[in-house]
């Protein structure tokens, strides 16, 4: 839970939350943090609704991307509460990046798989 790398002067937090419950327990560690951006993907067969509400009151920046073929489109979850869609995660990762202001924190979450995406680009990063 709530992994922290830094890239570019940027805090990155991957955590894997995929459903309500821990949604809400990722966004109550987070209150008071100054998340700047955020970075969401689901499986389609979850309930996408009750997953995000939480974390959309930690910022205003949303970058939402497909992890997978079964994923909740990302045009349709951007229509829906305010972001962009970038379908390829790299792409959207790199976008959700440009949006973080330096010293700024982007949150990574909504999936399995695109928590272990993001993971493994940060970690080829690093030295």
């Amino acid at each position: 839970r709530l992994e922290r790398f830094q890239v570019d002067g940027r805090t990155i937090l991957i955590d894997g939350a995929h459903n309500p419950h821990a949604t809400r327990a990722l966004a109550d560690a987070l209150q008071g943090t100054g998340v700047h951006t955020l970075l969401f993907g689901n499986l389609a067969r979850k309930d996408t609704g009750a997953t995000l509400d939480p974390l959309l009151p930690l910022t205003p920046l949303r970058v939402f991307t497909a992890p997978g073929d079964l994923a909740t489109p990302p045009r349709e979850l951007a229509a829906t509460h305010a972001g962009e869609a970038v379908p390829d995660m790299t792409a959207a990762l790199d976008r959700a990046l440009a949006l973080t202001p330096p010293g700024g924190t982007l949150l990574v979450t909504g999936s399995l798989y695109l928590a272990g995406h993001v993971r493994a680009q940060l970690l080829a990063l690093t030295p």
